[in-house]
């Protein structure tokens, strides 16, 4: 992947601290664990777009080269070269970007789960034991239980928990550009599975009856229910194997209904993007869509997109597929 920032910026820009919202302000006061990857997330977005567009290295985006990246991708995308997109031009290269992005989303979250099976397995015998299992549960109910009624729901307060990054000052040029990195393949992430480490998460995996709360008795059952279905062969104990292949088999569907989904999403964006719905997208309107998303980003209003400018406005919470259509146009 190209590099956002030359080692020499890196070093500056860790002595002036001049990224919005960077790691610095957060170490001043400690913000919870939601709202700093909210941050992450978006300032993973915007060197993101930088990212992409920056063609000289100078880690800014300026109208000049964003809008040579717009052509270059309407180019790409109109395969028959006759200067306007179709809607299947347009969703043919968006599946090829979108397919290409689940890969890596896929590739990592293996890995992620067989980190996790390691992590679970206490006496590092290669099996996960029933016991072993059981014991992460119960962490996680007791995690999201904070009122310790036995009961997981909305009454239940925020967890105190609050995560406090190492200040950027005090990492290294790599260090940085790996925790960069890791923000820009974080923000780029297309894949989105239930994770229990929300409320929204817990009760999607284990209120089976749907009344919006899990007691114990529910989610021992779930959790048992969840481990026999994992030990395919029945011996009571689970591998390493068995434990990535039920969480690739549930992967693999969310997957499909990403897709699914997101194709027929990228009708409407095209759609919209048509503005004289003639079936045919110019570059003209292609162009217009690009201003649109380059202006979000240019706080500032400088013409150049930058670390040091200020972060754009979030979107709302029920927004967090705009960013993505965004970057797809």
């Amino acid at each position: 992947m190209k590099r956002v920032i030359s080692t020499a910026l890196i070093l500056a820009m860790t002595v002036t601290a001049a990224l919005a919202g960077s790691s610095d302000s957060a170490s001043s006061s400690k913000v919870s664990a939601k709202d700093r990857m909210n941050q992450w997330k978006q300032e993973g977005r915007r060197l993101s777009f930088i990212d992409r567009h920056d063609h000289d290295g100078d880690a800014r985006v300026s109208t000049i080269e964003f809008e040579q990246s717009r052509r270059d991708r309407f180019d790409l995308t109109d395969v028959d070269n006759n200067g306007v997109v179709t809607v299947v031009e347009y969703q043919n290269e968006w599946e090829d970007r979108m397919d290409a992005q689940l890969e890596l989303d896929r590739r990592a979250r293996v890995k992620q789960a067989e980190v996790r099976f390691g992590a679970m397995d206490k006496n590092d015998n290669d099996v996960m034991e029933w016991e072993e299992y059981a014991a992460s549960g119960d962490r996680m109910f007791t995690r999201r239980d904070t009122n310790e009624d036995l009961v997981v729901d909305a009454m239940d307060p925020p967890s105190s928990y609050s995560w406090t990054p190492k200040p950027d000052s005090e990492l290294t040029a790599e260090e940085l550009q790996q925790r960069r990195d890791r923000q820009i393949a974080y923000a780029r992430n297309m894949l989105e599975m239930p994770t229990t480490h929300n409320l929204e998460g817990m009760m999607v995996k284990y209120d089976q009856n749907a009344d919006e709360r899990i007691d114990r008795a529910e989610f021992d059952a779930k959790r048992r229910a969840d481990f026999d279905h994992t030990d395919f062969d029945g011996n009571g104990v689970l591998t390493a194997e068995e434990y990535v292949s039920e969480f690739e088999d549930r992967m693999d569907e969310a997957i499909e209904s990403f897709r699914v989904s997101s194709i027929k999403q990228s009708k409407r964006r095209f759609e919209s993007l048509d503005d004289d719905a003639s079936g045919e997208m110019s570059f003209a309107e292609y162009r217009e869509s690009g201003n649109r998303i380059f202006a979000r980003y240019d706080v500032s209003g400088d013409g150049y997109i930058a670390l040091e400018d200020p972060m754009p406005a979030p979107f709302e919470e029920e927004e967090p597929k705009q960013e993505i259509a965004a970057n797809a146009e």
